[in-house]
């Protein structure tokens, strides 16, 4: 595993294309605090409320722009280790199929949060040097939302995994990841916008128990992320907050173990 991990790591190091998309997110991370500037302007600070804090928060929502890049860039990534051959050469170098997969799994979280939070801490910076940094903020909130947020895209490339082992090219996977992400999060949107127009309690809406099954609940509501970045609003449940760390690791378990089935049995040209 050691030395998978290392051979992995020294190509990741030397990836052209990881380089090129760690700019581009700075550039997106750029032009989205300036957007909120223009935006701020036309129909006030007060009622667009965005900080450095709110900024660095909203970098982790899946259906954002490099929310949606990412599962694209790993399937191009993972496909690529397939068509290369370098999957192929670690088999007749002796290596088992369930370590070469886990080392595959482990580069893709590590490629990930690479880019993830290099645009998280970009968008953060822009923020506080646009907007400014918000007093409300709770530090300790932004920690558990960012803690959400790792075992969500934990989930993600596990999906991520699955799907490019199933088809081993981006045609295929793509398409299919990108809906379950767009679904799962418009399900949590949802609840989180009933929440805001009836008369039931955030409790009974937002944090339902649907959150042990969906696996982006927690990433996908504005109430939660509210709720993780202010001091002065409802704050996230206890129980809730355990279920939205615990959903996603065991779906992505889950996702893993059958990936890592179908590579054990495809045949590797």
């Amino acid at each position: 595993m050691s030395n998978l991990l290392k051979s992995s790591f020294y190509r990741l190091s030397k990836d052209l294309a990881l380089r090129i998309c760690l700019i581009v997110a700075i550039g997106f991370a750029f032009i989205n605090n300036f957007l909120n500037l223009v935006l701020s302007k036309v129909v006030g600070s007060d009622v667009l409320n965005v900080s450095s804090q709110s900024m660095f928060i909203q970098s982790f929502v899946p259906t954002s722009n490099l929310g949606i890049a990412i599962p694209i860039l790993l399937i191009f990534f993972i496909v690529n280790e397939f068509r290369n051959g370098i999957i192929r050469n670690k088999i007749i170098a002796g290596h088992k199929k369930s370590t070469i997969y886990a080392s595959l799994f482990i580069i893709s979280i590590i490629y990930t949060f690479i880019l993830l939070f290099v645009y998280a801490l970009a968008n953060a910076l822009f923020g506080l040097i646009i907007s400014g940094s918000s007093k409300d903020a709770s530090f300790i909130g932004i920690l558990k939302y960012t803690l959400m947020a790792i075992c969500v895209f934990i989930f993600i490339v596990s999906v991520v995994m699955f799907f490019t082992t199933l088809f081993r090219n981006a045609g295929g996977a793509i398409p299919i990841v990108i809906l379950i992400v767009f679904m799962l999060t418009l399900v949590s949107s949802i609840a989180s916008s009933v929440a805001l127009f009836t008369e039931e309690t955030i409790d009974t809406i937002t944090y339902s128990w649907t959150v042990w099954i969906n696996p982006l609940y927690s990433i996908g509501s504005s109430t939660v992320s509210n709720a993780a970045l202010y001091k002065n609003v409802p704050q996230i449940p206890t129980l809730w907050y355990v279920a939205s760390i615990v959903t996603p690791l065991y779906w992505s378990a889950i996702f893993f173990v059958s990936g890592l089935l179908i590579f054990k049995k495809r045949d590797i040209k």
